[in-house]
């Protein structure tokens, strides 16, 4: 594979051109990152005392994404 020499400015704009589609990435599918997060977060004290409750909210964090997700890439095809 050759290395392409970029110049100061060509480098600068193809790191921000990563940084904006990684921003548009996340702002399209980031509700679901924060619904993950906060499931996992929350059953972390809740696991001495109610053993079935992170199992439950685990497969309750899988099955709402996965709705968006398909409803979301369903409108998307044709």
């Amino acid at each position: 594979m050759q290395e392409e020499k970029f110049s100061p400015q060509e480098s600068l704009q193809l790191i921000e051109s990563m940084i904006d589609q990684a921003k548009s990435r996340f702002s399209e599918n980031g509700h679901l990152y924060l619904l993950w997060g906060w499931i996992v977060i929350a059953s972390f004290p809740e696991y001495d005392y109610q053993i079935l409750m992170v199992p439950i909210a685990m497969i309750i964090a899988w099955i709402i994404p996965g709705y968006f997700l398909r409803a979301k890439y369903k409108l998307q095809t044709p």
